[in-house]
């Protein structure tokens, strides 16, 4: 038994539902244009019996444009789905509102938590993701679902609201930093300078 098998019985009850697998235990959902829907299979097999795997989704949107932008400015090649503009735990958005994972293995009597783990992605994970496609949605959430939302919120600001609102989130996060000289201190400075630079000269591009 592996853990690669074990995620292997995901694969096709979420193909069935319209996610493309992608690398590793990702895999996202097309939900308009530039928009895309992700889910990952978080695992631990610690303090678990052998052959049983735990399995915690976590799911998310993606825009596209919002990560074209931050990657031309920061000299990046362009990822296609990594990583999601928002994302939490599944169990966070079902009904319970807790963490939440299933214990599965290669036994056949475990397929039911499969099926149940995939009835949830599609009932309150898809939920989430279509509530999202929004970028003003987006945007009131980064700050507490996106891992990086230094980068991502000014550039939700100038997308949605256009320069001025832009410049003040890149004004108060540079203020933030302060004197940091650690190395992910210095290259947000970077990019927020960057980021101004093509605000005020109208050369922002999301292709």
């Amino acid at each position: 038994m592996s853990t690669s098998s074990v995620l292997a019985q995901f694969k096709e009850p979420l193909t069935n539902l319209g996610f493309r697998k992608r690398a590793g235990a990702i895999y996202t959902i097309e939900l308009d244009e530039g928009v895309i829907g992700w889910v990952g299979l978080g695992t631990s097999t610690r303090y678990q019996q052998p052959g049983l795997v735990l399995v915690s989704p976590r799911v998310g949107v993606r825009h596209q444009g919002v990560h074209k932008i931050i990657a031309d400015i920061r000299g990046e090649k362009f990822h296609p789905y990594l990583p999601p503009t928002v994302s939490i735990g599944l169990g966070y958005v079902m009904p319970d509102d807790s963490y939440k994972d299933w214990a599965v293995s290669e036994d056949p009597v475990s397929h039911a938590f499969v099926s149940e783990a995939v009835d949830a992605i599609e009932r309150y994970g898809l939920s989430f993701m279509r509530e999202h496609c929004g970028l003003d949605r987006t945007d009131s959430e980064a700050e507490r679902l996106s891992a990086n939302p230094e980068y991502v919120r000014p550039v939700l600001k100038y997308l949605l609201h256009g320069p001025d609102p832009a410049l003040e989130e890149i004004r108060a996060r540079a203020s933030k930093l302060g004197g940091a000289s650690d190395p992910a201190s210095q290259l947000l400075r970077e990019f927020l300078s960057e980021l101004r630079r093509r605000v005020l000269d109208g050369t922002i591009s999301e292709s």
